[in-house]
């Protein structure tokens, strides 16, 4: 039945089951406190069970309980105001298209944020970003679908902010083809106007570092790849973020004297061609440089490695002959008869050069002992403080340079 009859119950029939542990009573009575025996005003350690009814003893079950169900469906048919109901029902649960188009835009996020991993502290920048470009895209274009737009929004909001993000795997959650992808980069100007103003040199940077790490190449391989990132900057900066990463750690991993890696492994790691870093390399630096005999990036590996030594962009670690260091050699004359005037009193010393390229020089350096001893007498002796230096009229010093075809012939002690 619809409704409830209370029983009405005496204290005594309530109360009848209870029985006071002192005196076996059971005169039990019912006060604001607990229950007390009325024999020996002992009160029984029994708490008092309290039910509240949801509804009052009378009530109909098709009368409102709440604030969004009414009953039954079938009660509310049978109501005489089921039709104002209904639709009232249907006005309240109507919402914007704004609305709509927001709830879906935070369902997608959080489940690319899921798929990806990404953290989710930055799902308030992701939909504060859609907001402001969903503002702007006209009616009728397809992609003021959230499915399309979030991704595209999530991609130039790391990208802005110079965090790497790794597109392929975007693509591979996002219901989104690549096609519609690659053509909303080219007027994301228009919608995000800060974003031609990002520092590309630092996402760059990030994502050379992803390399490194993901190939576990070191910090040395990183310092390489940057720095010939900066030395060709003017020349290769006119492309994809991705393709001017190629290109640096490409050319590093060419130079590498044992190769741990191929320009095949960064180019599957970056989702893009290996002819696309061909040419690039052999526009950007042989055919910019006019450098003739390039082939491609292996068969030509050695002739890359000599144009970045000609540049000096590569590390010490890298460089062929990063161990054959300038060497000076000084001549001792050992134990050969001095032939010179003494009278002179000048000090003779012969060194041999040897540098990078294998020219071979020798130098020669006269000292004038007596010249320079005057000089430090005069200049350096106990005088008065407003005493102007004095002024050596006799030659300190002469250096004498000769080169000399073939090796050097000599024996010595080596200083560098």
């Amino acid at each position: 039945m619809a409704t409830h009859n209370k029983s009405q119950l005496s204290k005594v029939e309530m109360h009848t089951s209870l029985i006071c542990d002192v005196c076996n009573s059971t005169n039990i009575i019912q006060n604001e406190f607990g229950f007390v025996c009325k024999d020996c005003g002992v009160m029984l350690p029994i708490q008092i069970l309290q039910y509240h009814r949801p509804y009052n003893e009378d009530i109909l079950q098709y009368a409102t309980l709440g604030k969004t169900k009414i009953g039954f469906k079938r009660e509310r048919l049978r109501n005489p105001q089921s039709y104002r109901l209904e639709r009232l029902n249907k006005i309240d649960s109507i919402k914007t298209n704004n609305e709509n188009v927001e709830i879906k835009a935070i369902i997608e996020i959080g489940r690319i944020f899921e798929a990806l991993s990404l953290p989710s502290t930055d799902k308030s920048k992701i939909l504060k970003n859609f907001r402001q470009i969903y503002k702007k895209l006209g009616h009728g274009t397809k992609f003021r679908s959230p499915e399309k737009l979030v991704p595209i929004v999530i991609y130039f909001t790391y990208k802005y902010e110079c965090k790497p993000v790794d597109e392929r795997a975007l693509l591979d959650v996002a219901k989104i083809s690549k096609k519609d992808f690659q053509a909303f980069k080219l007027q994301i100007n228009e919608f995000m106007p800060e974003y031609k103003e990002r520092n590309r040199k630092e996402y760059i940077l990030q994502r050379i570092m992803e390399i490194t790490e993901h190939f576990g190449l070191g910090m040395y391989f990183y310092y390489q790849s940057k720095k010939i990132l900066y030395r060709l900057w003017g020349s290769i900066k006119n492309t994809k973020d991705d393709v001017v990463v190629g290109v640096a750690t490409s050319i590093s991993a060419l130079c590498l004297q044992e190769n741990p890696i191929t320009v095949s492994d960064i180019c599957n790691r970056l989702n893009i061609r290996m002819s696309t870093i061909h040419k690039q390399v052999e526009r950007k630096i042989f055919d910019r440089l006019r450098i003739p005999g390039f082939k491609s990036l292996v068969r030509s590996a050695d002739l890359l490695k000599k144009v970045m030594e000609r540049l000096d962009v590569l590390l010490d670690q890298f460089k062929e002959n990063k161990k054959r260091a300038p060497e000076i050699i000084e001549i001792e004359l050992d134990n050969a008869m001095q032939v010179f005037n003494p009278y002179d009193n000048i000090e003779y010393y012969f060194y041999a050069l040897k540098d990078l390229e294998n020219n071979t020089m020798f130098i020669s350096c006269e000292v004038n002992k007596n010249a320079v001893k005057n000089l430090f007498e005069k200049n350096f002796s106990k005088s008065k403080v407003n005493e102007e230096p004095a002024v050596i009229n006799d030659q300190l010093f002469d250096l004498g340079i000769w080169k000399v075809k073939g090796p050097p012939q000599f024996k010595g002690n080596l200083i560098i």
